[in-house]
């Protein structure tokens, strides 16, 4: 299970500086001419349908920003966080969305109090991203863990389709989607992003399969005060600290 790092703008990247500018438009113009379409249409009078399309744009705009600030090798604010307080934010602010889509996140904090390295701005934004892809390609009714664990990890787990071994390096790629997203709306930005911002924090993202059906997706902090941060992100993913068990994450 490879631990995905963020891609240099000098690296070979599938988006080079010089396409990047024509990409971005193409993302941006793409829910413009939708929305556009739909103020001509019968859709136009429902309100709600407009709403979303706002709330879309809204959503990659702020990706956009964020993204930039990555590409550009901003310098990060980080300092110690506590890491269940944060998480449990991002999963109480994404409740309301799940419930609208008839799912359910479900948080548990096993973190003991530990504190993380993190600029608080990039470490929501990745974790909100992570979340909501779970949300979003969950089962209806279904449910979405949220696990965060005393080794710097939080872990999000769903019942959505197991997405294959081969697609899996390919899901943080910028604008590449899996064969199971076909039919769901989404920009394809979101894990590139979250892999680029975890990069910047000294972390990273990892996914595989869950046992029974579905995917977990792990995001590695750096642990405050820790003497060796490389050797504690991603430890005792598959334990309690309280009883020592093995938790069901995959």
């Amino acid at each position: 299970m490879a631990l995905h790092r963020p891609i240099r703008p000098q690296a070979a990247d599938a988006v080079a500086r010089d396409n990047w500018d024509l990409i971005v438009s193409h993302q941006l113009k793409t829910p413009l001419c939708a929305l556009d379409a739909r103020l001509s249409s019968e859709d136009a009078l429902d309100r709600g349908t407009l709403r979303r399309d706002v709330r879309r744009m809204t959503r990659l705009i702020d990706q956009l920003h964020i993204l930039g600030r990555c590409r550009n090798g901003e310098q990060v604010a980080r300092r110690a966080r506590p890491f269940g307080a944060l998480a449990r934010d991002v999963a109480t602010e994404l409740a309301p969305l799940a419930c609208a889509a008839n799912r359910a996140i479900v948080f548990r904090d096993l973190s003991g109090g530990a504190h993380v390295m993190a600029d608080e701005v990039f470490a929501i934004e990745a974790m909100r991203n992570v979340i909501e892809n779970a949300v979003k390609y969950a089962p209806s009714n279904g449910i979405v863990e949220v696990v965060v664990l005393a080794s710097g990890a939080v872990c999000v787990l769903d019942r959505a389709a197991t997405i294959p071994y081969a697609e899996r390096s390919a899901l943080y790629e910028p604008f590449r989607r899996g064969s199971s997203a076909a039919r769901t709306e989404g920009s394809g930005l979101g894990l590139y992003l979250v892999r680029e911002i975890m990069g910047l924090l000294g972390g990273g993202i990892r996914s595989r399969a869950r046992q029974g059906g579905g995917n977990v997706f792990m995001l590695g902090f750096e642990l405050a005060g820790s003497n060796d941060p490389a050797a504690t992100v991603f430890q005792s993913v598959r334990r309690t600290p309280r009883r020592g068990r093995r938790m069901a994450l995959v």
